[in-house]
């Protein structure tokens, strides 16, 4: 075994990085994330946060995954903002392949672009990941949350928030860990998720059986009326 070649673009730690066949995709802490030839090491494309106009310069990407079985060249992109959570935005190519354009004129960037975007936590991302068939992606948060997402494909491609651990009320949170989350994965297709934890606990769940946002949001309710209702009664 030999080192090919070194990739130095990134001036602070690299906190995350996948393989993509043709193409590495790297994210650092200097706020820059890369997609680079995983043959030669040569740099392709900066992505920029599509955030950081509305949100401020502090805005970065946290962590970038292919999409599998997709027509063309679509990425799941989390971002960070200072103060208004956490997003994950769909990113798509023109292209059939990161390196078609490359082939034609070596010089010339990637037209790898953001389509749309989505806030699914309210705490700091610390994990995306896509499942094997491509159709699901999970994302987790520092606060111990996870969002369950599905992808819409079609003419203007998307995210759909299927399950999550965060209520719209705080108090009505219930997190599956008590510190950050530190990774998750899916089995196979996606069947199950799986999510470790920096407080010692690894949880799974069946993403087929999980109850859908606007139950859990129902339930919620449910129980605030209730503790309401009971509260009244023993004061009468």
């Amino acid at each position: 075994m030999k080192q090919l070649y070194s990739f130095d673009r990134h001036r602070k730690g690299v906190h995350d990085l996948q393989a993509c066949g043709e193409f590495v995709i790297s994210a650092s802490r200097d706020r820059k994330t890369f997609l680079w030839s995983s043959t030669d090491g040569t740099m392709l494309q900066q992505l920029e946060s599509p955030l950081k106009e509305k949100f401020g310069r502090l805005c970065h990407i946290r962590t970038c995954r292919r999409i599998p079985h997709a027509p063309v060249t679509t990425l799941a992109v989390a971002e960070a903002t200072p103060s208004q959570g956490s997003f994950v935005s769909i990113w798509t190519s023109e292209d059939s392949s990161l390196n078609a354009r490359q082939s034609k004129q070596r010089n010339v960037p990637l037209a790898v672009s953001p389509m749309s975007s989505m806030r699914v936590l309210r705490e700091p991302i610390t994990c995306l990941r896509v499942a094997g068939a491509g159709d699901l992606l999970a994302a987790a948060s520092a606060e111990g949350h996870i969002v369950l997402l599905k992808l819409l494909r079609g003419p203007k491609t998307g995210l759909e928030k299927v399950w999550t651990t965060e209520s719209f009320i705080p108090s009505w949170n219930f997190p599956l860990h008590t510190l950050p989350v530190t990774a998750i994965d899916f089995s196979g297709p996606g069947d199950f998720l799986f999510s470790a934890s920096a407080d010692s606990s690894i949880s799974a769940l069946a993403t087929n059986a999980v109850p859908t946002t606007e139950l859990v949001t129902l339930i919620g309710v449910i129980g605030v009326l209730l503790t309401f209702l009971i509260g009244l009664l023993v004061n009468l």
